[in-house]
């Protein structure tokens, strides 16, 4: 005769919570707080372009992501710095500064605009 203590459970297989198979299991379901992918810019080239991009990326020992960013990061702030510059002569300058500080006085079309827009 056996006692309770000596008779095994029988557990359906898979079915035991402790077991490493399970655990592990449970473990993959875990949510994992993840890191935001940065955005991706993607662009199409000749293949002669795509080598010669290659090369130079190489030759300054970067990836050729790294290369290509480093040189539109600097390219866009030198756009950008160019078009909100106002680069005028002295004559320019004069003109400009007296329509600053003397303004006309508004005509019949810039007080209908303004009177569309409130």
């Amino acid at each position: 005769m056996t006692t309770t203590s000596q008779k095994a459970k029988k557990i359906p297989v898979g079915k035991d919570p402790g077991t490493p198979k399970i655990a592990a299991r449970k473990a993959t379901k875990a949510k994992v707080p993840s890191v935001p992918a940065s955005p991706r810019i993607e662009l199409r080239a000749k293949r002669e372009v795509k080598e010669l991009i290659e090369r130079a990326a190489a030759a300054v020992h970067k990836t050729v992501s790294a290369y290509l960013l480093d040189i539109a990061v600097v390219q866009a702030r030198e756009d950008i710095r160019r078009a909100e510059t106002l680069i005028l002569d002295d004559a320019e300058r004069a003109v400009f500064f007296s329509a600053l500080s003397d303004p006309p006085k508004p005509n019949k079309a810039l007080r209908e605009l303004f009177q569309q827009n409130t």
